[in-house]
């Protein structure tokens, strides 16, 4: 079968091809849904033959029918024949007379087969059949038709002008996982149409599952049906710092007072080491810009971006 359902000429299968792998079959195949402003069309068929001296296919035809998958089967539409043979190759097995291998095919159709086609769920059902000579039995008729239950597609009709409907979750606030600057988030988006095929794609934001930094992150999503209608939503993922920075002291100063003086100044009290999961930590002490004689205890502290200390 060759059809172009949106997507360009495409080729499907109703046999088994040989050598394998070839095309997806076409027998069980879901098209998807369609609005009355697309086309969907029937492009033509192809059949793969060969011919062994006097045993030879003449020529190939298609038949094909749509219908509302509630309502009976209708007659079939056809034949379409063709008498072209657009490849051909020498074929081994066959070793007396004229052999070859033959690809027989109509591509040449223009046929929208959804044209005026009401709402619902339909089957698209076709059947081929080939006349032949062979040997005493003289000519004939081959068909494929699946033993009797024919090939069937699907697809849905759907007249869409009301826009898809799409759920964002609340905003989430969370805290930073242990030692880092971020949090790993899950969530889920979903979305209605009232015809089936809509897609959700993230415009902004990070994905469920991903990595968020430490702050607020704004995840917004778009949902678009088979007809081009879309909606919106977006919500907020704010990840809060809550691990408090650590500070380890420099070691204890000893000095002498400054001559004549009871008191010393301009003391270098050294620099303490600090650590945080987010980067931006800042530190300050109590010192005293003079020191007395004595014991003077310096307390430095520690101050991450969010506060913590």
């Amino acid at each position: 079968m060759i059809v172009n359902s949106g997507s360009g000429t495409t080729y499907y299968d109703l046999l088994p091809p040989t050598p394998a792998p070839g095309n997806d079959d076409f027998d069980g195949w879901d098209f998807g849904t369609f609005a009355p402003t697309q086309t969907f069309t029937l492009e033509g068929f192809q059949n793969k033959t060969y011919k062994c001296d006097t045993d030879n296919v003449l020529n190939g035809s298609l038949y094909y029918r749509v219908y509302l998958s509630t309502d009976p089967a209708p007659a079939f539409i056809g034949p379409i024949t063709t008498t072209t043979v657009i490849y051909e190759e020498d074929d081994p097995s066959c070793f007396i007379g004229t052999d070859r291998r033959q690809t027989w095919e109509d591509s040449s159709l223009t046929t929208n087969i959804i044209g005026g086609l009401a709402d619902g769920h339909y089957y698209f059902e076709v059947y081929t059949t080939a006349e032949y000579t062979f040997g005493a039995v003289g000519t004939g008729t081959h068909v494929s038709d699946n033993t009797g239950s024919y090939y069937r597609a699907s697809f849905m009709m759907c007249d869409d002008t009301i826009p898809p409907t799409i759920t964002c979750p609340a905003n989430i606030n969370i805290n930073n996982d242990g030692g880092l600057c971020s949090a790993v988030v899950t969530y889920s988006v979903t979305s209605t149409d009232n015809c089936a095929g809509e897609t959700i794609s993230q415009t902004a934001g990070i994905a469920s599952g991903g990595t968020f930094p430490v702050g607020t992150t704004t995840n917004t999503f778009v949902v678009t049906d088979a007809a081009g209608n879309t909606a919106t939503c977006s919500f907020d993922v704010t990840v809060n710092d809550t691990e408090d920075p650590t500070i380890s002291c420099p070691a204890d100063v000893v000095v002498s007072t400054d001559v004549g003086s009871c008191d010393v100044t301009g003391v270098a009290l050294g620099s303490p080491t600090t650590s945080d999961n987010c980067p931006g930590e800042t530190t300050a002490n109590d010192a005293p810009a003079t020191f007395p004689i004595g014991l003077t205890i310096v307390t430095w502290t520690v101050t991450d971006a969010a506060g913590n200390t």
